[in-house]
């Protein structure tokens, strides 16, 4: 009869495998890339901003304060004030005129 292996040796071995698989890859012109920190890169929007934070941000562009967006947006003060810190932490901007600055290159 067989003997039966440990945890840690079955471990072992399915640890040379995957990196004998990994290599037999690599040699065949494969990239081998760690899903799991890639994925949310992968799923990401391409502009972070939504089409109501890019409106907020324009109109910040244009040298409105908040309370002058929120008129022109029929909003209230507050929600814009949030919007634009969301807005300032996406950018991972300094300020208001940080993340407009973000914005041109983007």
């Amino acid at each position: 009869m067989a003997e039966l292996a440990t945890p840690a040796e079955v471990t072992l071995r399915v640890s040379l495998v995957a990196s004998c698989e990994a290599w037999r890859s690599l040699v065949g012109g494969s990239a081998i890339i760690d899903p799991e920190p890639v994925a949310p890169l992968l799923t990401q929007p391409e502009h972070p901003l939504t089409s109501r934070e890019r409106n907020v941000l324009a109109l910040a562009a244009q040298g409105m304060p908040a309370d002058a967006i929120a008129r022109k947006l029929v909003a209230s003060a507050g929600p814009v004030h949030n919007c634009l810190s969301r807005i300032i932490a996406k950018t991972s901007a300094d300020g208001r005129s940080d993340a407009i600055s973000w914005a041109g290159r983007h």
